[in-house]
């Protein structure tokens, strides 16, 4: 952990100064430096004189804080002590601290962090020995890292975990020292887990499973990955169990995906699946609505729906009513008068006339023939609104007007059959036009 690694290179300074201040002198024999026994070797100060850095001659009672002789004292340049190493049990800010403890202060006193000597409790934790204890500038207590395993807030926690604190004394933080069931779930080791005010753990945008875990009311399958929107809630996972969503029963190993709200957005069975009389081909993608109603499919079973012979295997979507919005005709037939062969994609508005067509060969619709292999749309009326001209076309025939647009150009008409504009092949934009059809600049 990185606080850990720069914990320990501060406790490094204390036993090697010399290693790691490249600014302090040599004092030949020991002596006195503002009332402070100091030792022969390694000392420095501050420009304006004060002691910045030294060796302690002999147990010294520094600003109420009793150092160890053989350590290292530092000070900031106001004067304040800056650390030390306790030569006995002392109380600071309310606390006891073991003999052999380094402390780092605050410029106020309030210490900063601690590295204990040995196993020590502080504010009933008990903390692990050389491992560092940080603070607030306030003094509450601010991380740690567990000599043996707790229970902090209803929550079992393992020994070497490193936990964390919010400024109002909540746990906020763990990193896992071993593997663990924290809330139901089976956590690596090493793995941060985050805690809201309430004490209720925030998914992290990923988590993969040990084994299977019942999240938010389902189960999810051991050996997978669940992920999670940014307000915690489950996004996507595959179910280690049988379950019930938007009225359907979904097995264990079905892939699933949920709206941010926690409606099921999708689901992936590995059979075929029964929905609405819809026989849903396996390992195929199921849609859902955010109100709960069937969206799309592919179709495993042939089925007549609004009308139409749907074959299988085809992708459907659906209206919220259930009724069919796109779908390939499954046998000759005639939608809004116009003719419908086998295997034509096609979409419809939800009263059930045309909207549009895919051509599989050129056809004419209001006198305008259009390009095979592209779609036309029509409005609901019956009458065309858009798509790509199979051959030259004159619009505004007999007018001063005239405009003639070339095969592969796409038009939009009004319902009126007037041109509103046109995009040859190629163009980067459409040009429009005005009722009489000029130009529009």
């Amino acid at each position: 952990m990185k606080n850990l690694k720069i914990r320990i290179i501060s406790l490094m300074i204390f036993l090697f100064p010399a290693a790691f201040h490249a600014d302090w002198e040599y004092m030949d024999e020991s002596g006195k430096v503002q009332g402070i026994s100091i030792n022969s070797g390694w000392l420095c100060k501050y420009s304006s004189g004060g002691l910045k850095f030294g060796i302690l001659n002999e147990n010294a009672k520094i600003q109420g804080v009793i150092c160890l002789k053989g350590s290292e004292i530092s000070f900031y340049e106001s004067g304040s002590l800056k650390s030390c190493v306790l030569a006995g049990e002392s109380q600071i800010i309310g606390r006891k601290f073991k003999t052999g403890t380094a402390v780092f202060f605050y410029e106020n006193g309030k210490p900063d962090y601690v590295l204990p000597g040995s196993e020590t409790i502080i504010d009933s934790i008990p903390c692990k020995a050389l491992a560092p204890v940080n603070f607030l500038p306030s003094g509450a207590l601010a991380s740690a890292v567990l000599a043996e395993s707790s229970r902090i807030e209803n929550i079992d926690i393992p020994a070497d975990s490193e936990i964390g604190f919010s400024a109002s004394g909540k746990l906020d933080k763990v990193c896992l020292g071993s593997d663990a069931r924290i809330q139901g779930i089976l956590f690596k080791s090493g793995t941060y887990l985050y805690f809201d005010k309430s004490g209720v753990l925030i998914m992290p945008e990923s988590l993969d499973l040990l084994e299977n875990a019942r999240i938010q009311g389902l189960v999810f399958k051991g050996g997978t990955k669940v992920s999670f929107g940014p307000f915690g809630t489950v996004r996507e996972g595959t179910l280690g169990d049988d379950a019930a969503r938007n009225k359907i029963g979904l097995k264990a190993g079905t892939k699933v995906k949920f709206y941010e709200s926690g409606g099921l957005e999708s689901a992936l069975p590995s059979d075929d699946t029964l929905i609405q009389s819809y026989t849903f081909k396996g390992g195929t993608e199921i849609g859902f609505y955010e109100t709960g109603e069937l969206s799309s499919g592919t179709l495993a079973l042939d089925i007549r729906s609004s009308g139409l012979l749907l074959r299988a295997p085809s992708k459907i979507s659906l209206y919220p009513s259930g009724k069919i919005y796109t779908a390939v005709s499954g046998e000759d037939t005639s939608v809004s008068g116009v003719k419908i062969t086998a295997g034509v994609q096609l979409s419809l508005y939800e009263t059930g006339n045309l909207k549009s067509i895919k051509l599989t060969e050129d056809s004419s619709f209001g006198g305008i023939k259009f390009q095979k292999n592209t779609s036309v749309s029509f409005y609901e009326n019956g009458t065309v609104s858009g798509g790509t001209l199979g051959e030259k076309h004159i619009f505004y025939k007999f007018t001063l007007v005239a405009v003639t647009l070339d095969a592969g150009t796409y038009i939009k008409l009004d319902k009126d059959g007037a041109l509103i504009s046109s995009k040859p092949p190629k163009a980067l934009t459409e040009v429009k036009y005005d009722s009489s059809g000029n130009i529009i600049k």
